[in-house]
């Protein structure tokens, strides 16, 4: 894996940790908070889904970010998760949550090259409604919390 990328992770993970390990938070807060600062990486690194995605195909399980992801399951985060099933408010696995979360980041991303070749937006388009997401995921993610 190359310098660049292991700096990128660096930085996500070391903007995000003391995020999720804020007792003070609630999980709908560290929600909002890390899907700003993880689309603000990929806008900065729009590459980062497709190297990501081409590690984990070729089997290179000992990724900083599959490492630091294994340390966030002891995350005051992820006990709120499992709190909020415990209590029924979640009617479903915490993990559900965290891969809807990553798939409503990282799918613009992975499509972005296709639909910019097809001319479905430009760039500057592009840029617009991914930073509409950053708010908007936290409040579909409130909203699924609610109706569940």
């Amino acid at each position: 894996m190359s310098l660049s990328w292991t700096r990128t992770i660096k930085k996500l993970f070391d903007k995000i940790e003391p995020v999720l390990n804020d007792e003070a938070s609630t999980a709908i807060e560290k929600i909002e908070i890390c899907v700003g600062y993880y689309i603000d990486q990929l806008l900065e690194n729009p590459d980062f889904p497709f190297f990501m995605v081409n590690e984990v195909l070729a089997g290179h399980t000992t990724l900083p970010m599959v490492e630091k992801i294994k340390t966030l399951t002891d995350s005051v985060f992820a006990r709120q998760l499992y709190a909020l099933q415990a209590d029924g408010v979640m009617k479903f696995h915490p993990i559900n949550l965290m891969w809807n979360i990553a798939g409503m980041i990282v799918f613009p991303f992975l499509v972005r090259p296709r639909q910019l070749e097809a001319g479905y937006f430009d760039a500057a388009e592009f840029t617009t409604m991914i930073k509409e997401r950053k708010k908007l995921i936290p409040i579909w993610i409130a909203q699924a919390l609610k109706g569940v």
